[in-house]
């Protein structure tokens, strides 16, 4: 870490950190675009499963619409156009087009049975979860689309070097998807929250970054430039990561948070629209036959 100035900070000197560095100013005005999705909380701290310690989040936002529950870790990144960032991409495999939701049911009501197991019952008011892989065509993420593979934050200083890293911007991400982790953890629950008895949940992590600061490019497989550097709103990055319903009762494969979401301010309406069409999360075909058969019966993966 670099050492203080031995400049004395004056009121002055934080105006203008305030009004060219601060990201705290910058969540302010991503959070009045978060509120017309949903319920916002600004700021707060949860425990790393991973390390075990606390660690701090910028933003969590739920989505609450019939019985389904959609929740964001999102993180603010203030970046500068003199410092943007450029995500490389290249077509979404198969396996990289999927979208995973974890389906909870109250247990206060339900028997659930199980074709391998036969009938089992479960203690009533304890939490049940079965994790339910929505592939392409199901899902906001399709075969062949364009999907972030590489993040970097590139300058040009005067003598016409170019300066590339990634360290200032893994750290904002890598803490949406600790943040997603714990939201994951809530998932259980969500059944017994709502008034349907069971319920559909997402969890999303998102960085927003300013206007004009968000790049991207593609290539083919054979490593032919598709897409030249373009300005854009938004743009998916795939993690694959793993997540835990933390040694709650499940089916299925465990929770995989597949993306992450990264947008501009301008770039959020358009996720949150998405986020609010019902058949995005999941699919009507989906929902009903969950309802008739109450998840004993279903495919590991639905196409």
């Amino acid at each position: 870490m670099a050492k203080p100035s031995q400049k004395e900070i004056t009121a002055a000197d934080l105006t203008d950190y305030l009004n060219s560095e601060s990201d705290f100013a910058f969540e302010i005005r991503a959070i009045k675009e978060l509120q017309k999705a949903g319920d916002v909380l600004h700021g707060g701290t949860y425990m790393d499963a991973i390390t075990g310690k606390p660690r701090q989040f910028d933003i969590r936002v739920t989505i609450s619409k019939d019985r389904c529950v959609i929740r964001l870790a999102v993180e603010c990144k203030n970046l500068k156009t003199t410092f943007p960032l450029l995500v490389s991409c290249l077509p979404r495999r198969d396996d990289e087009a999927f979208q995973h939701i974890a389906a909870s049911v109250d247990l206060g009501y339900y028997t659930l049975s199980d074709t391998d197991q036969g009938e089992t019952a479960f203690l009533a008011n304890e939490p049940f979860v079965r994790t339910l892989s929505m592939a392409s065509a199901n899902c906001m993420y399709k075969t062949g689309e364009p999907v972030g593979k590489m993040l970097a934050q590139v300058s040009r200083d005067s003598n016409n070097v170019f300066n590339v890293s990634d360290a200032e911007i893994y750290g904002k991400w890598s803490q949406a998807l600790s943040s997603a982790d714990d939201l994951v953890a809530m998932c259980p629950d969500d059944g017994k929250l709502k008034e349907c008895d069971y319920c559909f949940s997402s969890v999303i992590p998102v960085l927003v970054v300013p206007d004009g600061t968000l790049w991207r490019c593609a290539f083919d497989l054979d490593g032919n430039r598709t897409i030249e550097p373009e300005l854009t709103k938004r743009v998916q990055l795939f993690v694959g990561k793993q997540s835990s319903y933390q040694e709650m009762m499940f089916l299925g494969p465990d929770y995989m948070v597949s993306h992450l979401e990264i947008v501009t301010l301008s770039g959020l309406p358009d996720l949150i629209a998405d986020l609010n069409t019902h058949e995005t999360l999941v699919p009507a075909s989906v929902a009903k036959s969950f309802e008739e058969n109450l998840g004993p019966c279903f495919d590991d993966r639905y196409h």
